[in-house]
């Protein structure tokens, strides 16, 4: 059950895609129905549990509330802090319900909704024992909707989401942390109280129709053979583990008989601390700290999360999946570690050899994961060994 249930998730885009369609086709307007309208009114589209729509995203999406019901936290502020979180839905509900497509990177909106004694989040001055001066980003008393990929599986009527913490940067915000500096959504994340409500869109930022990404590799028989590059940066698993799945569930092709066109995966995933990706190999015996509004104990982590079933399914792709490590801050650095990422140690990392622009295999495909400084300089790496990039790297 559980092979089938992620080798579904390169099959979701074309469940998504055709209930976008349907949707668009019954409106009349090119946008799908689903989690839009633009209305706050109760209507038969409303979740079972939730009742009617409490804001709009950016995207027209409705946002209903929804419970932050369990939470694990990993690592150190030195290090980083990490949270897995999970939000609670209704009966029914699940990825496909929602249209979150993780094939094609689709994200999980959210936004602060209340404390729970009613007070809004743009006001407060405590969160989770720590003094703060309000929430960043609040425009009339309104706090911003962020995007989280979700590792959530399809089958299940939660929301799984895996966050690192940001705190303000002191310096630049001129403010002292534990006493007067601003918080965002990543510190709500990890320090709300369980129990909180959260708003959550419908459906996901990929819906009206539009894909987040759009794949220049097919999985129709004949195609390929391809070799695909992920750079993934921290927290970009929650992205990458997912895809990665998607491409190595299967062994064939579309039309399930023929050989799959996807011959090998090589994954560098970049951190600060060997202790950042330490947590999610199940190299540390314990979370920090356990949170869950369930009575049954804490202690063990719940772990049917996409990212950790890549970890645990990795073993049995062999030669098609290598899975490296660059650890930039630690010393000494773990002797099997690539070093911070530069041109040499990308070419070494991945066996490439340079060519003048344009003349590699077109079938090698890169896909960069991480703040747009991130994958501006690892696309520029990248080209420096004549791959062309452009926008379409995946």
């Amino acid at each position: 059950m559980k092979f089938l249930l992620v080798s579904s998730i390169l099959l979701l885009h074309w469940i998504c895609e055709a209930k976008k369609a349907k949707s668009a086709k019954s409106s009349g307007s090119g946008k799908a129905k689903s989690g839009g309208g633009g209305s706050l009114a109760a209507s038969s589209d409303d979740p079972s549990c939730t009742g009617p729509p409490v804001a709009l995203d950016s995207y027209g999406k409705k946002m209903y509330k929804r419970k932050l019901i369990s939470r694990y936290t990993y690592g150190t502020p030195e290090e980083g802090i990490f949270c897995h979180v999970t939000f609670q839905l209704c009966p029914g509900e699940n990825a496909v319900t929602q249209e979150i497509d993780h094939a094609l990177g689709d994200h999980s909106r959210i936004r602060a909704y209340q404390q729970q004694d009613g007070s809004s989040w743009c006001d407060a001055k405590s969160l989770g024992g720590i003094k703060v001066d309000g929430m960043a980003n609040c425009k009339n008393g309104i706090p911003k909707t962020r995007s989280y990929s979700p590792v959530t599986p399809l089958n299940e009527n939660t929301v799984q989401l895996m966050v690192r913490e940001y705190r303000s940067n002191e310096q630049k915000y001129k403010c002292t942390y534990d006493k007067n500096c601003k918080f965002g959504m990543s510190e709500l994340v990890c320090h709300a109280p369980i129990g909180t409500e959260f708003l959550l869109a419908v459906s996901s930022t990929g819906g009206n129709g539009k894909k987040l990404h759009k794949p220049n590799w097919s999985m129709k028989p004949g195609s390929g053979p391809y070799t695909i590059n992920f750079i993934g940066q921290g927290v970009g698993l929650t992205e990458i583990n997912p895809a990665v799945l998607s491409m190595l569930g299967t062994r064939t092709a579309d039309d399930g008989t023929s050989p799959s066109p996807i011959k090998k995966i090589n994954y560098l995933w970049t951190n600060a601390y060997y202790d950042n990706a330490a947590w999610l190999l199940g190299e540390e015996p314990a979370p920090a700290k356990c949170e869950t509004l369930a009575s049954s104990s804490c202690s063990k982590i719940h772990s049917s999360d996409l990212a950790r079933e890549m970890v645990r399914q990795a073993k049995s792709w062999g030669h098609r999946f290598n899975l490296m490590h660059s650890i930039s801050r630690e010393n000494p650095r773990p002797a099997w570690a690539w070093p911070r990422v530069d041109a040499k140690v990308l070419g070494q990392a991945f066996g490439l050899t340079k060519t003048k622009k344009g003349g590699q295999d077109p079938n090698v495909k890169w896909f960069v994961v991480g703040t747009g400084r991130f994958k501006k300089a690892m696309y520029a790496l990248i080209e420096e060994w004549g791959f062309e990039i452009g926008k379409k790297a995946l």
